[in-house]
Order: structure tokens, then C-alpha cells, then sequence
């Protein structure tokens, strides 16, 4: 799926008036700090996917480091109530696509295996697994410490 196929969905950099949303919603999403004055001070680019027929509401973010000609993925998410619907895909499809404009040849990121919506979602815009980093996710209550799946993309 293509941004063609929703229409009424616009991605654009995360802006200030969005920290306060974003400092609600992003913590039970991703993992980081994601106050006001962090997610200000980053100096990442970061996006909002939003929703023109919600008057512009936010429905997905995502963060990318860039260094040099590679780019990694630090953190894409959709708000629960439009997971499911495709959101995911467009918004990283377009994220790439400015970083592949920006110089960026190859993408790297990292996910829990355990993860799998997001393992597919990756793995349908062309990523490939490149490696395991054993027990990398923190044992999180009863949850056992997690490995990460490495993922590349040549873009």
C-alpha cells in the first residue's frame, strides 16, 4: 500500500505545537523519552503521519537517525485505534522514500522477535533479516529478556 491508496493521509516533520500529543501518547507505544523538552532537543528527523479528514490528527510517528549515507529506524508507531488499517505502511514507505532523498543508500533497524505485526510490515517494504542480537530487550516483569531481529534495506 501506497500513500495513492489513502488519500486524506499527509506526513509531515513533527512540529511543536505535536509535543504535548506526542508526550501523551508515545510513551505507551515506544520505548524512550518523550517529554516536550526531549523529543524538542532531538536532533533526529522525525515525522507525523496525520489524518486530513480528522482536521490533520495525528495517527502514526516515526524517528530516524541519520548518519552519513545510512539511516536506521529508531521508532515507528500508529495510535491503536487505526492500527490495522494499512497507516503503518504508508507512513514508513514515505520516510524512506525522504531519507533515500536525503542521500541515504541503506536502512538499518532492530525489532523484538517477538514482534511480528511489525516484523511483516518491515519485511513487505523489502527488509531482511541480517542478524540476531541475543537477549538486547530487557526482561520486562515476568516477560523473559528478549532478542532482536536486525533488519537492512537497500533503498
Amino acid at each position: 500500500m501506497d500513500a495513492r491508496e489513502f488519500p486524506a493521509l499527509r506526513v509531515r516533520p513533527v512540529a511543536v505545537d505535536d509535543h504535548p500529543f506526542l508526550n501523551q501518547q508515545l510513551p505507551a507505544l515506544l520505548p524512550g523519552e518523550w517529554s516536550p523538552a526531549a523529543l524538542a532537543a532531538t536532533s533526529y528527523p522525525q515525522w507525523v503521519l496525520t489524518d486530513t479528514t480528522q482536521d490533520g490528527a495525528i495517527v502514526g510517528f516515526a524517528e530516524v537517525m541519520r548518519v552519513l549515507d545510512e539511516c536506521e529506524l529508531l521508532g515507528i508507531a500508529v495510535l491503536p485505534t487505526y492500527q490495522g488499517r494499512g497507516f503503518g505502511g504508508v507512513l514508513l514507505r514515505e520516510v524512506l522514500r525522504r531519507m533515500r532523498e536525503l542521500g541515504c543508500e541503506r536502512c538499518h533497524l532492530e525489532v523484538r522477535r517477538s514482534n511480528m505485526a511489525a516484523r511483516r510490515l518491515y519485511e513487505s517494504v523489502g527488509f531482511a533479516g541480517v542478524g540476531v542480537r541475543r537477549g538486547y530487550y530487557p526482561a520486562i516483569g515476568e516477560r523473559a529478556a528478549e532478542d532482536a531481529i536486525l533488519y537492512s534495506l537497500s533503498l
